[in-house]
């Protein structure tokens, strides 16, 4: 009971995570035809800017970790990701991200 409740809490995570992975790269996409733009807004510009993909763990039993190059750090608070970070869910749900 316990494994299949990780798992749907796992699998609810990869969803979220690809969500906000389109999010991330829409709001590139964004900024990007705002920088091309000669007459764009720059206070639009720099709110856009600031919205990050973020990571946080919801008490999940298993935990949540990042690779910090070395190892696996346990994320506790909110951490920002970016292309490449490898995200660990639990014992053993490995996610790299990538930009497309």
């Amino acid at each position: 009971m316990v494994e299949a409740r990780d798992e749907r809490m796992q699998a609810q995570m990869r969803q979220r995570l690809h969500e906000l992975q389109l999010e991330h790269r829409d709001l590139d996409r964004a900024i990007e035809a705002l920088e091309l733009n000669p007459l764009h807004d720059e206070l639009q510009l720099k709110r856009l800017k600031k919205r990050k993909l973020m990571l946080k763990d919801l008490g999940s039993l298993n935990g949540t970790f990042l690779y910090d190059g070395k190892e696996f750090q346990r994320v506790s608070d909110s951490v920002e990701v970016k292309p490449n970070n490898v995200l660990k869910f639990g014992t053993g749900t490995i996610v790299k991200l990538v930009s497309e």
